[in-house]
């Protein structure tokens, strides 16, 4: 069964490569500070159903597809390595989080990516939260 179609829209692709990386980020935004850098695809899936309610009605199949969509693209840019064989992601490095100071929008990028809004591709990322503001 060919579950794509939950990919066939830029935007579908664009959000779950969103949502990955929020996780991605969230997984090493730790009390204790630990660089977490492997992960196993079927893990990611579970997490991805238990914690996003916006993937709570998607199945097992349905994540994995659009997770093996989204991660080339991933490892294109820089932010992980993939070993599709293995079912295993490699975070190249932390992850952080920037806000674009034209469109807003919030970005979580790796230190090797190019540092640019990933929504309007403006060079303007600042601290998220900003530390002035808290």
């Amino acid at each position: 069964m060919n579950y794509r179609k939950h990919l066939s829209s830029n935007r579908q692709f664009f959000e779950f490569e969103w949502y990955l990386r929020d996780f991605l980020f969230r997984a090493n935004n730790n009390k204790t500070g630990e660089f977490y850098k492997l992960f196993e695809t079927k893990d990611i899936v579970s997490n991805f159903q238990e914690k996003y309610f916006r993937y709570r009605t998607w199945n097992v199949d349905q994540i994995s597809s659009a997770l093996s969509n989204v991660l080339p693209a991933l490892q294109a840019k820089g932010a992980i390595t993939y070993d599709p064989t293995r079912g295993i992601v490699q975070l190249n490095s932390k992850l952080d989080r920037k806000q674009c100071s034209l469109c807003y929008y919030i970005n979580c990028l790796g230190e090797e990516e190019i540092k640019l809004c990933l929504r309007c591709g403006s060079e303007k990322l600042v601290e998220f939260p900003n530390p002035k503001k808290l």
